[in-house]
């Protein structure tokens, strides 16, 4: 019975594979082949319910996403080199009108209020006449009469020239090197529970990593010595042996309704693993080490993880960061990392020399 159940197995895996070999030679067939598939199901589910609620937030003025996005192409319209008089017109009322609406249910953070201000103000101060310009005007001035302490302030966060990076004291490449080298994967930690203030140290500084439209449509939940941290832990696949000495546990969520179109629905994952690597980073030079646990798409796994976080169905995890201080008698591996050579191929051959 062991014998032909193992014949089965693999006559369906050869099977399978001369399937996949088909249809992978044309787009069509590839089409054809995943509406037989579950793979890509939570995806596309995620992402249309994500998509939904951000045009509904939209047309009722209540949607923050479009706000940022709105504001960060202002931005880039105004440190055009040679721009134009009037920009942003398809899109300048519908920003007003999401922003005025936003603090008027004191949904926008202090931050982020003075930042949507001072460049609107300094949009509104710099545009040439027209029309939709004019009535996006008095929207932005109704909106803010009741916020007079913003009136006076000197637009500091409007685009700016930045002081030359020796003057920063930001440190040397050799320095980051040596961060990049000490830093790994460490899955033995002493138990001792890590401060709040640097895990929130090293949030500031994943906050400052680029994000498409500086929309950030991510958000951390962190779990510090409580039983749901484990439960957390064994959702995961990797984890089994080191999972109940793991002090913390943060789970990177991306927020898919921050996007108005299906084009946008990597976002999630690039702009909040930018930021994780920044975090990783920040904890490091704290003392705080960490592991990034990988969250593959399993739909078992991802139910149940989002039921234990009572995660809307627009949001996904995108994956798990283990942390704690290490355990300095235990070993970490040593992971080969690809070569210069390996990574990067420039186009310029003069380059080839330098390249090890």
């Amino acid at each position: 019975m062991r014998k032909i159940r193992k014949r089965l197995y693999y006559f369906k895996k050869k099977i399978k594979s001369q399937i996949m070999t088909f249809c992978s030679k044309s787009m069509l067939a590839t089409k054809i082949y995943y509406l037989f598939s579950k793979e890509f199901n939570n995806e596309m589910y995620s992402v249309m319910v994500g998509k939904n609620k951000h045009i509904k937030d939209i047309s009722s003025n209540n949607n923050s996403y479009f706000l940022r996005r709105s504001i960060h192409r202002i931005e880039k319209g105004l440190i055009m080199k040679n721009r134009k008089e009037v920009f942003g017109l398809d899109y300048i009322y519908d920003t007003v009108q999401n922003y005025s609406a936003l603090l008027s249910k004191n949904q926008l953070s202090e931050v982020e209020h003075q930042w949507c201000y001072d460049v609107l103000n300094n949009y509104f101060k710099t545009s040439g006449q027209n029309r939709v310009v004019e009535e996006s005007l008095k929207v932005f001035k109704e909106a803010n009469q009741s916020y007079t302490k913003f009136n006076s302030r000197n637009n500091s966060s409007v685009p700016y020239i930045r002081i030359k990076m020796e003057e920063k004291n930001i440190g040397t490449i050799d320095e980051l090197l040596n961060l990049s080298y000490y830093r790994r994967s460490v899955r033995w930690y002493q138990q001792r529970p890590v401060e709040k203030n640097k895990i929130e140290n090293a949030i500031k500084v994943a906050a400052q990593s680029p994000s498409a439209c500086n929309r950030q449509p991510f958000h951390y939940k962190i779990f510090l010595n409580n039983p749901m941290r484990n439960k957390i832990l064994n959702c995961a696949m990797g984890t089994k042996g080191y999972a109940d000495n793991v002090p913390g546990v943060a789970v990177v969520v991306g927020e898919l309704e921050a996007y108005f179109d299906e084009r946008d629905r990597h976002l999630i994952y690039i702009d909040s693993s930018l930021a994780t690597m920044s975090l990783v980073y920040g904890l490091e030079v704290q003392g705080v080490s960490s592991c990034i646990i990988n969250w593959p798409d399993i739909p078992e796994r991802e139910r149940k993880l989002k039921s234990l976080l009572n995660l809307p169905d627009n949001q996904r995890v995108i994956m798990l960061v283990a942390f704690g201080y290490a355990d300095e008698n235990e070993k970490v591996a040593y992971s080969a990392k690809k070569t210069t050579k390996e990574l990067a191929i420039f186009d310029d051959h003069n380059f080839e020399t330098s390249i090890q």
